[in-house]
């Protein structure tokens, strides 16, 4: 008796798949984009935050105001991160999975993959949950292509019988096209 295989497909990637197909992200890859930042902000305060305060302890009695202005401060930078992808437009291409060179040394390794006419796409984020991928087959992937990092949103293998079902929309190519206009300057 054989094992069956754990299907790539389950009822998150689903989700995020339904969303990314009509050019739009769903609210937990919203949440995790616009709050990535926090908390290696808070790391990084978090002893500048004990030092500070343990050498002025009259900062102690004002504690409220600086709280509220570290409040502030993060709550632009959420609303300022949110404008953003907002804006940013979701690509959508066929791509075939590869194995980085060394990849069998690395700890922590970027799938890469290429497509047909060579190109080679790494993803340093990945807003998806992480599957196994098999070398050289085709797959599905929407991402945002950010001028710092390309992050990949969703992925699903071309030959799962689903496949069909989450192809781009007509929605998804016309907020491609109204993105594009909206991204390009006056």
């Amino acid at each position: 008796m054989t094992k069956p295989k754990r299907d790539i497909l389950n009822a998150d990637m689903r989700d995020r798949l339904r969303a990314n197909r009509d050019g739009r992200l769903n609210t937990a890859q919203w949440i995790a984009i616009t709050t990535d930042p926090l908390v290696t902000l808070l790391l990084l305060l978090a002893p500048a935050i004990l030092i500070i305060g343990l050498r002025f302890p009259i900062l102690f009695t004002r504690a409220w105001l600086i709280l509220l202005v570290v409040l502030v401060l993060y709550g632009s930078m959420i609303l300022l991160r949110a404008r953003r992808y907002a804006r940013a437009r979701l690509h959508y291409k066929v791509l075939y999975a590869a194995r980085p060179p060394l990849a069998r040394w690395a700890l922590r390794r970027s799938p890469s993959f290429y497509d047909d006419t060579g190109r080679v796409y790494r993803f340093t984020r990945w807003l998806a949950p992480r599957v196994s991928l098999t070398d050289d087959h085709a797959y599905l992937v929407y991402y945002l292509d950010d001028p710092r990092e390309r992050v990949l949103c969703s992925l699903l293998p071309l030959t799962h019988p689903d496949a069909e079902k989450f192809q781009p929309t007509a929605e998804f190519h016309r907020r491609f096209e109204r993105r594009a206009t909206a991204a390009k300057p006056t």
